[in-house]
């Protein structure tokens, strides 16, 4: 039996804002069912379980993220931020600290690679001082997945067999990211609705808000 959806929806809306409308209700219903089902447990009791478990709220969001990227996806976003945006910023600021850039509903971390790769084309060994790279996002599997820097070709659509040679190494039939482009991202589980955020994610230059907000209402974006 299909569970009413309604205060699941409103449930997730209100504590991570994501929404799900259209055919994102099929994925939604599919979802809860294989978890209800997996618990043995009955529709009210899942509800009120994610209600009172942090845990088992997070598991269920692991479950519905989608994590439909690959490098270089927005071309002409990265080309604005890396040719315009950092360099005037870089001048304003001079020397008095890295420019700090987050990369919102980061996924697996193709976004935040892509800043990392572009900037130390252009930057050279600088990058680690003039550059504070971050991702994030709510999924906490999927932050495990962009922090070992491991790919398949899925994830090339929008990369040139050159950057590929350059930034990557061959492991069979996957491609690991060189360890200076690795250690110039530091991923962060977050979400965007909490009211506060650590530290080391404060003060921000740049945010690269795209890829999440597409699954945000209007109000929530």
């Amino acid at each position: 039996m299909t569970p009413d959806l309604a205060p699941f929806k409103d449930l997730i809306k209100q504590r991570c804002g994501l929404l799900f409308e259209g055919n994102n209700e099929t994925r939604l219903a599919q979802v809860l069912a294989e978890r209800i089902d997996t618990l043995k447990t009955r529709p009210a009791e899942y509800c009120l379980r994610l209600q009172e478990s942090e845990a088992e709220f997070q598991e269920l969001v692991n479950l519905l993220t989608i994590h439909e990227t690959y490098f270089f996806r927005e071309p002409e976003q990265i080309s604005l931020l890396v040719e315009r945006l950092a360099p005037r910023l870089l001048a304003r600021r001079g020397d008095a600290a890295p420019l700090r850039i987050l990369s919102a509903g980061c996924s697996s971390g193709e976004e935040p690679y892509s800043l990392a790769m572009v900037l130390r084309e252009i930057h050279g060994d600088a990058v680690e001082r003039l550059f504070d790279i971050h991702g994030g996002d709510i999924d906490s599997a999927v932050l495990a997945k962009a922090r070992q820097g491991r790919y398949s070709e899925f994830s090339f659509r929008g990369l040139s067999p050159l950057r590929r040679e350059r930034h990557f190494h061959r492991d069979g039939c996957h491609y690991i990211l060189k360890q200076c482009i690795r250690s110039q991202v530091k991923f962060h589980e977050i979400n965007l609705l909490s009211t506060g955020f650590p530290g080391v994610l404060q003060d921000l230059d740049i945010i690269l808000f795209r890829n999440v907000s597409i699954y945000f209402d209007e109000a929530t974006r």
